[in-house]
């Protein structure tokens, strides 16, 4: 097995494990909303201050797994996008998937890329923009540098 295939396989696996956490979380949510609907506003503070750190740590963590999990399966794919086309180093794909294909850009790799027939090249360059193209935009946070 490759090391795309560990990592695609591991990320798999974490993304099935973030899913059933989210199923979870979804049912403490509604025992939360069960709890709010019996006591409806308490006049003890600390129920009250419960029923916020409920909403949060069920709710809130809630959504915002469910961004996660979006953004990891989306950045997950792009890297695999990314893996096909070894060819271009990252300056090269960056350009390509910013500025999408021209003539001229497929001239400039080709002259750094001589051994790949223009025609194929241009086919590469073009099929690179349109797979990068359908996938979703991913803010990202973390980078390393």
């Amino acid at each position: 097995m490759t090391h795309a295939k560990d990592q695609d396989g591991a990320i798999q696996q974490i993304v099935l494990l973030l899913m059933e956490a989210t199923s979870v979380l979804a049912k403490a949510e509604n025992a939360a909303r069960l709890i709010e609907d019996v006591l409806g506003a308490s006049v003890v503070p600390e129920m009250n201050e419960i029923e916020g750190r409920l909403h949060v740590v069920t709710h809130e963590t809630l959504t915002n797994l469910h961004f996660h999990i979006r953004d990891i399966k989306i950045l997950a794919a792009r890297a695999s996008i990314r893996e096909r086309y070894p060819i271009f180093n990252t300056v090269q794909f960056n350009r390509i998937v910013s500025e999408g294909w021209s003539t001229n850009m497929v001239r400039e790799l080709h002259g750094l890329h001589p051994e790949v027939p223009l025609v194929e090249l241009s086919a590469m360059v073009k099929q690179l923009g349109a797979e990068w193209g359908t996938l979703p935009k991913v803010p990202y946070i973390f980078t390393k540098e």
